[in-house]
């Protein structure tokens, strides 16, 4: 078992926890009858994210048991897409906090742009 096929079959798991978990929140979100701000923007945003899981989820799935058919580059791409889900939910996590506590939001979202910020510069190197 190569090292794309091992981290594929673990990130499996992960991506797709996360892109049902995503969706569910956005379904969630659709459900508030009362005045909710930035709805729509919420909305959108969770959807974007669950698809990109769900489809590295469905890419790494072909990855993980048919690594030779799939590619370098496939396996690839499915890494990105997680990666832009991860970001992804980094980006919405303060907009869904933000209705129940505004200083959490600006704690959060000060938090997050240290870990991207951690995130490209280890990756430069």
């Amino acid at each position: 078992m190569s090292t794309t096929n091992s981290f594929h079959s673990n990130a499996l798991g992960v991506t797709g926890f996360l892109g049902g978990i995503t969706f569910a929140t956005m379904v969630l979100i659709m459900q508030i009858t009362e005045n909710l701000p930035l709805k729509e923007f919420l909305i959108t945003g969770t959807a974007i994210v669950s698809i990109f899981f769900i489809v590295s989820t469905i890419g790494m799935i072909h990855v993980a048991f048919n690594p030779k058919k799939a590619g370098e580059n496939f396996a690839k791409f499915t890494q990105n897409l997680a990666t832009v889900g991860f970001f992804g939910i980094m980006v919405m996590l303060p907009f869904l906090v933000h209705p129940f506590t505004n200083i959490g939001a600006y704690v959060l979202a000060v938090v997050e742009v240290g870990i991207i910020i951690a995130y490209v510069t280890k990756r430069g190197k």
